[in-house]
């Protein structure tokens, strides 16, 4: 059997999205799971990217039932992508947050238009996004509405800034016992945090 989650505040789901609330949003759904008759004790997880970022939250909270997890595109260390070569990499954080405007909105697809001219409109979008000033504007700007998560990144901008404590996993790893298969791609930004993870 499987279980999928809506993290909090996407998807159409209540609430607002947290990178913070997804460790403790993580272990309810597990012991809920780890309650239900067909569960037979053992969990494994699964996912790429920002849902690789939730089972390490989920991995922080120590689950006892969890048995495997398959980690893609993603690192212990949350803020890690936003910072390839330790300064912070607008090309990164606005097209995600730009995406993330959308998550808490129902149906809206997982893949946009691939069409050439929904392309072009995205491109053109993203080059308005990078041109504007001040940074502090630019997801209102092009979305319409503000992103706390984009504030926060603005305002907690430095690599080391330990308002990001919270959401930096890596310190379990060095006790960590439970099977994780970790998947990356070669030219994919998380990919050096992604072997730091494996040493």
């Amino acid at each position: 059997r499987y279980v999928l989650q809506a993290c909090r505040g996407t998807d159409g789901s209540g609430g607002s999205h947290s990178y913070f609330a997804e460790a403790p949003d993580g272990r309810a759904t597990a012991d809920w799971i780890a309650e239900q008759a067909w569960f037979d004790g053992r969990l494994g997880s699964f996912g790429a990217s920002y849902m690789g970022f939730t089972q390490w939250a989920l991995a922080s909270t120590w689950p006892p039932h969890l048995k495997a997890m398959a980690v893609a595109l993603s690192t212990s260390v949350r803020t890690y992508s936003w910072y390839p070569g330790g300064s912070l990499a607008l090309e990164v954080i606005i097209p995600w947050d730009l995406g993330a405007v959308q998550f808490n909105k129902l149906n809206t697809p997982v893949v946009g238009d691939v069409a050439p001219e929904a392309i072009a409109a995205r491109m053109a979008e993203l080059r308005a996004a990078f041109d504007h000033l001040p940074l502090g504007d630019v997801i209102r700007k092009v979305a319409g509405e503000d992103l706390p998560l984009y504030q926060q990144q603005l305002d907690h901008a430095a690599i080391d800034d330990p308002f990001w404590d919270a959401v930096n996993f890596r310190p379990l790893l060095s006790t960590w016992t439970v099977p994780t298969l970790l998947v990356d791609g070669w030219h994919d930004y998380p990919l050096p945090g992604v072997c730091e993870d494996y040493e």
